[in-house]
């Protein structure tokens, strides 16, 4: 009897990634991968928005993948498929895995390791997340103080289902908000927190009374993706001094001015704004709409006018060794600075013309420098690579990782910019790139 875990639940609606425990790597491993999303499809051929990765556990270095893929039409036998992994270049090192669900219309599950390296418990993680979540919610609705230090380990467990520790962060706040606001304050600026869970703790800081909550929100903005400084900017515009804050990150350049003009963002900033405050509103936007305008234009236009018959991918992969392979790697050629790229074709024209475009426009915080002062004066500036324990990893330009003791930063301030050269309007002639955009797009797994 095979039992799999998988991401259904209440049919199909969960999407997201299961993140295994870490395990020793054996020198091959098989898996048995249920996926249905082809199969659900009209036309049952193409390839599955679904995955399963194996990941170093220290470096994150993804070392096994696996997507569906059918060119004729998917059978139901089809359905589960044994799919081995040659991991022994890295046998006995720690590792996990990844099984990502990227789609409401289908699932995936994963089983019968071979060998065992992993037990598929009885019960589903949806199912004893929404238990935990429940007990949380019940724990501050009556201020179950007992329950406090449970409530706390809850919160700062990263394996923890996302909707849990967001309810047991609001458990918090209720039981006691003076002295668990920093709590919670910590986990929304800590950088090896997902996106997600921040965007969850700056929603439960909006509702709390934490005197510093506005100073909090204002200093996430900074070095975070478009889409948690868009929930970050929609909590402020909610009141003056929320406003106050987002007007002074836009003009010190933790965020692009064009934030402000998101349905989400103007319509509450023009309602709630102050005299003072529309005066400064207007001061900060002379100059910084046409540029913005222009960006957005530049990259219709390069759309539009995208024709890939008439380049190749060869001209293109010149164009990337050129351009892009002193920082990005693809099918193991290239540098380690910026993201692997292996699959970027999956991301579409429209993505990748605005990255190579406007890359500013949202910066993984994975790929942002950050400059570290130390206690002791000292200045240090690396990407963010991860946390361990009491240190946090960085690395150079270079790639070399160096760690930093926690208890040593006095200060960590996020770049504005992403490493990636923001000129490629200039420096690449519509040809060229056309070129490159076609090899982009050619490149999936």
């Amino acid at each position: 009897k095979l039992k799999v875990i998988w991401s259904e639940f209440n049919w199909y609606p969960p999407t997201g990634i299961l993140i295994s425990p870490t395990f020793k790597l054996p020198e091959s491993l098989e898996i048995s991968v249920f996926d249905n999303d082809v199969h659900n499809t009209e036309v049952k051929t193409g390839i599955s928005k679904n995955s399963v990765r194996i990941v170093l556990a220290k470096s994150r270095k993804v070392i096994g993948f696996y997507r569906a893929s059918f060119t004729s039409p998917m059978a139901m036998k089809d359905l589960m498929k044994q799919v081995p992994f040659d991991l022994s270049k890295y046998a006995g090192q720690q590792g996990y895995i990844e099984v990502v669900d990227s789609t409401k219309t289908g699932s995936i599950g994963v089983g019968g390791f071979k060998p065992e390296v992993l037990d598929v418990p009885d019960i589903g993680l949806a199912e004893v997340a929404e238990k935990y979540t429940h007990a949380a919610e019940i724990a501050g609705i009556y201020k179950v103080v007992s329950l406090e230090p449970a409530m706390k380990s809850i919160l700062l467990s990263k394996r923890k289902d996302y909707k849990t520790r967001t309810a047991a962060a609001n458990a918090l706040l209720s039981i006691d908000p003076l002295r668990n606001s920093a709590l919670v304050q910590d986990v929304f600026l800590d950088l090896d927190e997902g996106q997600l869970i921040k965007e969850k703790m700056a929603a439960v800081l909006g509702q709390s009374s934490s005197a510093s909550k506005f100073v909090v929100l204002q200093k996430g903005l900074a070095g975070s993706q478009r889409s948690l400084q868009l929930s970050i900017a929609s909590i402020m515009v909610n009141s003056e001094e929320g406003i106050a804050k987002l007007l002074q990150a836009v003009k010190r350049g933790d965020v692009q001015y064009d934030l402000l003009s998101e349905v989400a963002i103007k319509e509450r900033l023009a309602a709630n704004m102050n005299v003072a405050q529309q005066e400064e509103f207007r001061k900060l936007s002379v100059g910084q709409a046409s540029e913005s305008e222009a960006r957005k234009a530049l990259i219709a236009v390069r759309m539009a006018a995208f024709d890939p018959a008439a380049v190749s991918v060869e001209t293109g992969k010149a164009m990337f060794i050129q351009n892009c392979s002193m920082c990005h790697q693809i099918k193991g050629t290239g540098g380690m600075i910026g993201p692997q790229l292996d699959g970027i074709g999956n991301w579409g024209q429209k993505a990748l013309t605005e990255k190579i475009l406007d890359p500013n426009r949202n910066i993984s915080q994975a790929f942002r420098t950050y400059t570290i002062k130390l206690k002791n004066g000292k200045v240090l500036s690396g990407l963010f690579r991860r946390e361990e324990g009491a240190v946090l990893v960085f690395a150079n330009p270079g790639g070399e990782e160096f760690s930093v003791s926690k208890a040593e930063i006095k200060d960590r301030i996020p770049s504005k910019y992403t490493l990636m050269p923001d000129q490629f309007r200039n420096t690449i002639a519509k040809k060229d790139f056309d070129a490159l955009l076609k090899f982009l797009l050619a490149t999936k797994e």
